[in-house]
């Protein structure tokens, strides 16, 4: 899904500008604060992108019947979740900004809605990542019964390679998730170093893996039951 490598791209100039302001000392029209906003929504964003993915991937492999719609309306979704995010974020009611000196973005507790932003954010990142994975921990075992059953399967290879991407997903979102939203971390680099190495390492591995790029970014039917 093209739409989910549009979310990874806007990750990107947090890197740059953040490191201008650490090297610099400086913030033109405040585009680090609004960059920073912008990554952290399109993380939420992406995940549940990535969870229509793998509920269009269940209904292909599994032959479910359900109309095009509950995606485009889920779709729909979570770019109106986003867009309301970063408007109550851009609010003088709530921040999530890096304060001078710091490595990593913070929420801005003082303010009133700032919890209640922090608390839909890690919800939503939550349960989009647990629903994703036991999607395609269903999806492998759908097949693997299959496999018993002796029908022959093409591309099943491939299909076991997506469920390591969907464990290894789960695996970095979940545990990045836990430490940063419910552990005090060190106001150090290594965290963040940590944080964007394991993201990167996790992007890099799926887009060089064949199967996996054309499976999981392209979202192609994959089974074929002889």
């Amino acid at each position: 899904m093209a739409q989910i490598g549009i979310m990874q791209l806007m990750v990107a100039p947090i890197t740059v500008l953040g490191g201008m302001r650490r090297v610099f000392d400086v913030d033109p029209l405040n585009l680090t604060e609004i960059s920073l906003k912008l990554a952290s929504i399109s993380i939420k964003v992406e995940a549940i992108l990535s969870l229509v993915l793998a509920m269009n991937r269940l209904r292909m492999i599994c032959g479910l019947k359900y109309p095009d719609a509950v995606h485009t309306v889920i779709v729909a979704l979570s770019y109106t979740y986003g867009l309301g995010l970063f408007v109550v974020l851009m609010s003088p009611w709530a921040n999530f900004r890096m304060p001078t000196g710091s490595f990593m973005g913070r929420y801005d507790f003082s303010l009133p809605l700032t919890y209640y932003a922090a608390l839909s954010a890690s919800s939503v990142m939550l349960c989009s990542t647990a629903c994703t994975f036991a999607i395609y921990v269903v999806i492998i075992c759908y097949l693997s019964r299959l496999r018993s059953q002796a029908v022959i399967i093409k591309h099943y290879k491939r299909e076991r390679t997506i469920l390591v991407y969907a464990v290894i997903r789960f695996v970095t979102d979940m545990t990045l998730l836990i430490l940063f939203n419910f552990f005090k971390l060190p106001d150090e680099p290594w965290p963040a170093v940590i944080s964007k190495f394991a993201q990167s390492y996790t992007a890099r591995f799926l887009w060089n893996d064949r199967d996996t790029r054309k499976a999981v970014i392209i979202g192609e039917a994959t089974q074929e039951i002889l």
